[in-house]
């Protein structure tokens, strides 16, 4: 009987872990790296690639990660974004968002979440270092309750309003995002 109660609330807990923790890595091995990512507002919109890692560092020693190449023609808000996400609504278990950055450059990284009509949640911050990986956290926890079903990962890795003098190539990873969790209401 104590056997049977250990498993039932082994399974119970396993259960609850898996619908309130509601985030996932997305590494890009492969998780992400099979997405549809698309580059938009970027001169010639060249695609972003999945390459091993550059610079494995103490952050980030993993082997694959997204290549970003922001272009002299492209816009400063030049951007790529998935749909491959899965509709969530932010909550107390999934409103931080983490990204680790590799660039050469110091500029604001976007991180914006979509819903089809227009409604968006976003937060932009820079990088603080250059050449090493770096963790950012962004706290979504304002958007908490709003009832949006975001459904598009936005990520604007350059966001760099002075004129770009050569093209600037930088790297993403690890970007923990909150997973699908919503279900629509009945129809009446």
């Amino acid at each position: 009987m104590k056997k049977l109660l250990l498993l039932t609330l082994v399974c119970s807990l396993a259960f609850v872990d898996f619908v309130i923790g509601q985030t996932e890595v997305v590494d890009f091995e492969p998780l992400g790296s099979t997405w549809n990512w698309v580059m938009a507002e970027n001169g010639a919109n060249p695609p972003v690639a999945f390459i091993a890692n550059p610079a494995p560092d103490a952050v980030n020693g993993s082997s694959d990660v997204m290549e970003f190449t922001a272009t002299v023609g492209g816009n400063p808000w030049c951007l790529t974004f998935t749909d491959d996400i899965g509709p969530f609504t932010f909550d107390a278990t999934n409103a931080i968002v983490k990204i680790q950055v590799w660039k050469a450059n110091i500029t604001d990284i976007e991180v914006k979440f979509e819903i089809p009509n227009g409604a968006f949640a976003t937060i932009t911050q820079p990088n603080t270092v250059t050449n090493q990986w770096e963790e950012l956290t962004y706290d979504f926890s304002a958007y908490i309750g709003d009832g949006n079903p975001y459904s598009r990962l936005v990520i604007v890795p350059d966001l760099d309003f002075g004129p770009r003098t050569a093209d600037n190539i930088l790297y993403i990873d690890n970007i923990e995002k909150p997973v699908s969790n919503y279900t629509p209401p009945a129809a009446p």
